[in-house]
């Protein structure tokens, strides 16, 4: 079985977004409202779904379910719908690493990352910092993304800035990638 997480974004209007926090509660779902450092479209407001599934075909039509259920229960129409998966092997739209920062002093963190790294906070617990990587699925080998995350993590390290391990998920489905416009793909 492979572990996939579904991000379900709507648009971020204060009576949706009340109504998606309230489902996500009643549904056991998560509730994230995130704060972007870069980007045209910097509040992404999203339920997250985390489920197993045997492969990519079974966890798409389950991420489908989901996106009804949604409509079905609230009339919300969802303006992205991501699916990620890690199972870092087989056709994607691109990689995300994701590294949690346990200190989220954003002036340290923002003069000591990589330029092409995304900073997000959640609007909801400012204390919570999440510094990520993306790359493109058709030109980024594996290998690449373990050098890339040793030598990020190396930074933080050097940089006696606390955080949990990162993981990294191929993204296999995405409806309007377009939604992060203005974030570089990463390489360094």
């Amino acid at each position: 079985m492979i572990d996939y997480e579904l991000h379900v974004t709507i648009e971020p209007d204060e009576n949706k977004i009340n109504i998606l926090r309230d489902y996500c509660q009643q549904a056991g779902f998560k509730f994230l409202d995130l704060q972007l450092s870069t980007g045209k479209f910097k509040r992404q407001v999203m339920m997250a779904v985390n489920f197993r599934r045997s492969d990519s075909d079974s966890a798409k039509l389950t991420a489908l379910s989901q996106c009804d259920q949604l409509f079905e229960h609230t009339s919300l129409i969802p303006i992205r719908v991501k699916l990620e998966s890690r199972l870092l092997t087989g056709r994607g739209y691109y990689f995300e690493t994701h590294w949690k920062i346990l200190e989220p002093n954003s002036d340290k963190i923002q003069n000591i990352i990589p330029g092409n790294m995304l900073i997000s906070y959640s609007n909801t617990d400012r204390n919570i910092l999440y510094a990520t990587l993306r790359y493109d699925w058709f030109s980024t080998p594996p290998f690449h993304i373990t050098d890339d995350v040793n030598y990020i993590n190396k930074i933080f390290i050097d940089a006696r800035i606390e955080f949990k391990h990162p993981h990294s998920e191929l993204v296999i489905f995405d409806t309007n990638k377009w939604l992060d416009d203005g974030w570089e793909y990463g390489k360094f």
